[in-house]
């Protein structure tokens, strides 16, 4: 799979967030980019596939919900939709027909929305390093400071999108046969699920992605 990384925009916005840290000692230059400037665009795909060979697709209208907690639910609000929507409008743009499963599409298109959540900890040492000490507090040596540890709570939402090639199955191990995916994209980010932004999302990883498109 070959990645593609649409961070330009992103690049740009940081040199200017790190000429304001060097002149006003900002900690958190993050904290200032806009939603747009936080958004990143990962696109993948099988560098070996002529997309041009392939001619129709079927998508479901629903959005795959997933998480690490295992368990993968189904959505159909108008955000999702939307996505969804926009997903097959790309598609058709470039010539793909959208058929239903049972007619034996080309392609597989899977939508989803990620939700991971983890858990660590932490082992900290219980005093500040940015204070000498007052030589033990005049109580006649250094003092112990026992080492504490701490939980984090780490959560990372985004959209993921995968297209499957169905008409050209590969063997797999036990010879079972394996369906290869042939495009992935991630979009992440701040605002990537703001409706208003749904479409300027979806069409930024086709818009990098000017391979994928059928033959006419």
């Amino acid at each position: 799979m070959k990645p593609t990384k649409n961070r330009f925009p992103k690049i740009a916005a940081l040199a200017v967030v790190g000429l304001a840290l060097a002149a006003g000692c900002n900690r958190d230059p993050l904290r200032d980019l806009s939603p747009e400037d936080s958004q990143v665009f990962i696109t993948n795909h099988d560098a070996s596939v002529n997309f041009g060979t392939y001619k129709t697709f079927s998508i479901r209208d629903s959005v795959a919900v997933l998480g690490n907690q295992g368990q993968v639910q189904y959505s159909t609000t108008s955000r999702e939709l939307d996505f969804v929507a926009r997903v097959i409008n790309n598609l058709q743009q470039r010539g793909f027909v959208r058929v239903d499963r049972s007619q034996n599409p080309d392609l597989g298109v899977n939508v989803a929305r990620v939700s991971n959540t983890y858990t660590g900890v932490t082992a900290n040492p219980f005093f500040d390093p940015f204070w000498g000490g007052w030589g033990g507090w005049g109580w006649g040596g250094g003092l112990y400071y026992p080492q504490t540890f701490s939980t984090y709570q780490v959560r990372e939402n985004y959209w993921y999108s995968e297209i499957i090639d169905l008409k050209n199955p590969r063997a797999g191990q036990n010879g079972q046969q394996q369906l290869p995916v042939v495009w992935t994209a991630e979009i992440r980010g701040n605002g990537i699920f703001d409706q208003t932004s749904i479409s300027r999302v979806v069409d930024a990883v086709f818009a990098q992605s000017d391979y994928l498109r059928t033959s006419r």
